[in-house]
């Protein structure tokens, strides 16, 4: 079954999707990313959110700044949060 916008609700590897999955994966696949983000994660979802927006969003308006922050709308920044402050 779908939601209303055409997704389907089911997870991803073992998280809530496949969007929160690849902010864990690409957060954690190099060290000093991943110090950064554990750092931010201990401070909270906010602050990690925070973190990948700063570092990922462009300053300027366009197609892929719009997709990217839609994509980054999806993650659930608990529980890669969550998943970062028990590393």
């Amino acid at each position: 079954m779908k939601h209303e916008d055409g997704r389907f609700p089911c997870g991803y590897n073992g998280w809530k999707n496949k969007e929160t999955w690849l902010v864990h994966l690409w957060l954690t696949n190099d060290p000093g990313t991943y110090e950064a983000a554990r750092e931010a994660a201990l401070q909270g979802p906010e602050s990690l959110k925070t973190l990948v927006e700063e570092r990922v969003l462009p300053e300027e308006a366009s197609l892929a700044a719009d997709l990217l922050s839609t994509a980054l709308a999806w993650v659930d920044w608990e529980e890669v949060a969550g998943a970062l402050a028990e590393e």
